[in-house]
């Protein structure tokens, strides 16, 4: 739990006003399940590495949180805010990829009913949207008119190959197929992924926090490909990891989108760093000195306390210095998995 930039009017004035006025209490914390889940991937990798059972213990009763919050349909709500009726796909898949970690490390079959519920209400309600003969995007929400949002159907992939390795079922796989194939028909020739493709209700959108999204749709499919073997993402990921290679500026900041260099934001950053390392450790390219160069440039602007500021030169000149949880447990996830490069990595991140 804790504030959330948001979105729409708090994400581009409201948080600012609360970040500059954050001695007031503005009671506006916010329940991710995308939150919780990085919470469980990040317990999980310090208690595998330290042995410290209260790591563990954090992470199951999380993931004991996130099943008792689900509604008998399937889903989860939405947190409060703009989007408060909505019923998102993202959000439904990260609250299944938490419970599968949590399974993974405590083998409680409860956890597993969570998540094939969970399928079921995207498959039965949720549904997709066909793109062409053989293939389909997943839908945005289940109750709302949305576009063809290409970072839905990456996190669905990854949630869904999880989800068959867990139980031991390719049946949950079925959707995987035309869900790639989607995604291989929409990568531009740069080898970015297009944030959202239009239909006849709504205007498509190709460009959008470009390196951000497509760094975690990155992983999203690297995942999927190394639980899969699905062999038509491998060239997927190649042009992708190409792409990304641009995605950093001289300084080591990551930049806000291909059109636009600002304004800075950390876990960009940390999310297109990420992405390149695990393209080197595919053997994709060697992308070893921007992985450093990023990191390196995280790393200095850690606070003493262990945080990061949000953003900077929002507009040209706001910042806004609030610590979300969603986002530094994202900077957290990729720097404990850079930790096998911290004698190459300065900068003095704890």
């Amino acid at each position: 739990m804790g504030p959330d930039p948001g979105v729409r009017l708090n994400l581009r004035i409201g948080r600012f006003i609360k970040s500059y006025l954050r001695f007031l209490p503005w009671h506006d914390d916010r329940y991710y399940l995308q939150t919780q889940a990085y919470w469980i991937f990040n317990n999980l990798t310090i208690y595998n590495r330290t042995k410290d059972r209260k790591y563990l213990d954090h992470a199951l009763r999380c993931a004991d949180i996130i099943a008792s919050r689900q509604k008998p349909e399937g889903y989860w709500d939405y947190p409060g805010g703009e989007w408060k009726q909505m019923i998102a796909t993202v959000e439904i898949c990260f609250g299944g990829l938490g419970l599968i970690a949590a399974f993974d490390a405590g083998q409680d079959e409860r956890y597993l009913e969570h998540c094939r519920s969970a399928y079921n209400y995207l498959i039965e309600n949720t549904g997709f949207q066909r793109y062409g003969e053989d293939s389909a995007a997943i839908n945005y929400f289940s109750n709302c008119p949305r576009g063809l949002v290409t970072n839905n159907s990456t996190v669905a992939l990854w949630f869904f190959s999880k989800l068959s390795k867990a139980t031991g079922d390719s049946y949950y796989l079925d959707h995987c197929g035309p869900m790639a194939k989607f995604v291989t028909r929409v990568q531009l020739d740069t080898g970015e992924l297009p944030y959202s493709l239009g239909n006849e209700e709504i205007e498509e959108r190709i460009h959008y926090l470009c390196f951000q999204y497509n760094a975690f749709q990155f992983m999203d499919l690297a995942e999927y490909y190394e639980l899969s073997c699905d062999q038509t993402i491998l060239h997927v990921l190649d042009k992708l990891a190409v792409f990304l290679s641009g995605g950093l500026l001289p300084s080591g900041d990551g930049r806000h989108c291909c059109h636009e260099n600002q304004p800075i934001v950390n876990y960009y950053t940390g999310a297109i760093s990420a992405a390149l390392m695990r393209a080197n450790s595919m053997g994709l390219g060697d992308y070893s000195s921007l992985v450093k160069q990023g990191f390196e440039r995280l790393c200095a602007l850690q606070h003493d306390d262990g945080s990061f500021d949000h953003s900077w030169n929002d507009y040209g000149f706001l910042r806004d210095r609030r610590t979300y949880p969603r986002y530094q447990l994202m900077i957290l996830k990729h720097l404990l998995d850079a930790e096998e490069l911290s004698n190459r990595i300065g900068g003095g991140c704890d």
